[in-house]
């Protein structure tokens, strides 16, 4: 399996998993954002679980923003855009095949990521 399949793979496990688990909570609560943190937070395991992803989503931000910049890349909404609507498990593996993608076009002054519309 080619890498890029891989990581495309991994967008699709990384969306349709999360995106189904929060689904139930959408169709009782809808976007209420006040009961959406009193469950993250309810108990000691969930409230690790909350912060984790929580970190991890800033700690994507940043590589995003520091690699996509060094890499010259476009679009660099897209991945987080992608972290905000599905997780970390969506963005990262998103940013990873934008980022293959940059790495292997040096002579492009401003590779877009495939995945990404021009803004």
């Amino acid at each position: 399996m080619k890498v890029k399949h891989l990581y495309l793979a991994l967008c699709l496990v990384g969306t349709v998993l999360p995106v189904t688990a929060f689904l139930p909570f959408l169709r009782a609560h809808g976007l209420d954002v006040d009961e959406f943190l009193a469950q993250l937070f309810a108990t000691p395991v969930s409230g690790f679980f909350g912060w984790d992803v929580i970190v991890s989503s800033v700690v994507l931000w940043a590589f995003v923003c520091v690699e996509g910049r060094r890499l010259t890349m476009g679009g660099l909404w897209a991945p987080i855009a992608a972290n905000l609507v599905a997780g970390v498990s969506l963005g990262l593996p998103l940013f990873s095949t934008c980022a293959r993608s940059a790495a292997r076009r040096p002579a492009d002054p401003q590779p877009q990521c495939p995945h990404a519309a021009r803004a």
